[in-house]
């Protein structure tokens, strides 16, 4: 949250949250969202294929076919161009600025809203997103 005109420091919130569930594969190619949040943008990055999917919406319990999906390669330094518009995940994952694949394959995705119990008396709350970041195992 920018607090520019109050500080000199944006304000930073960190904590854990249990899910009831993960993002997980349930078979070859196909993950599952057993989180029970929202994710509005989200991307699945393969660092041994040197690939990142741009997923679609995911709302809980749902499940999408990565095979359906287009990747994007995973270049090796941040200058080369990536596809995708600047900011998004996949354009982030792909640059190489994210360390998110680093552990082989992972899921990372904003939710549309804040993962931890947390209520800020501001007029933007609605406006939070968090994001979640899962590290899988193939099946």
């Amino acid at each position: 949250m920018a607090l520019l005109k109050w500080s000199f420091r944006d304000l930073e919130l960190k904590g854990l949250h249990e899910f009831p569930g993960t993002v997980h594969f349930v078979a070859p190619n196909r993950l599952r969202n057993d989180t029970g949040q929202n994710f509005v943008d989200a991307v699945y990055i393969d660092v041994p294929a040197k690939a990142v999917y741009s997923l679609p919406a995911l709302a809980p319990g749902q499940e999408i076919q990565l095979d359906t999906i287009t990747p994007n390669p995973i270049f090796d330094s941040p200058q080369e161009s990536a596809a995708g518009p600047a900011g998004t995940l996949v354009q982030l994952a792909s640059s190489g600025l994210y360390e998110l694949g680093s552990r082989g394959r992972t899921f990372a995705g904003f939710s549309d809203g804040p993962a931890l119990p947390v209520e800020l008396d501001i007029p933007h709350q609605q406006e939070v997103h968090s994001l979640i970041v899962v590290f899988l195992e193939q099946p």
